[in-house]
């Protein structure tokens, strides 16, 4: 089956701010991030149901999301849901955020976009 990614803004707003912070200390690592979130999307478009469903979150329209570690920076995942034909991507995050509130907070009130 042929997917087609759908990025969040929450999502690209997360790899901007994950790369400023990493470019404090390195900004060649910090473009690195860039090019690991576009290979680990690549991936995911692939085999987008190989991917561990999140357990930290009971609401139930969370209970489908599926998170994969970033390529080459195993503490940031890519969080997704899979609908039909779309893959959206909803966050980036670091494995220390709290999830469970970072999930519930935003994306219970982010509309969908079809």
């Amino acid at each position: 089956m042929k997917y087609r990614l759908s990025i969040r803004p929450t999502a690209v707003a997360d790899v901007n701010a994950a790369a400023a912070y990493i470019a404090q200390g390195s900004v060649e690592h910090a473009l690195r991030l860039y090019d690991a979130v576009d290979a680990t999307y690549r991936i995911i478009l692939r085999t987008p149901l190989a991917w561990t469903r999140l357990t930290v979150v009971e609401h139930p329209r969370l209970k489908e999301l599926r998170h994969r570690p970033v390529l080459g920076f195993a503490r940031y995942i890519v969080v997704y849901r899979v609908d039909a034909e779309d893959i959206v991507v909803l966050h980036i995050t670091h494995t220390s955020r709290n999830l469970a509130a970072l999930l519930g907070r935003e994306t219970l009130v982010e509309p969908d976009i079809g």
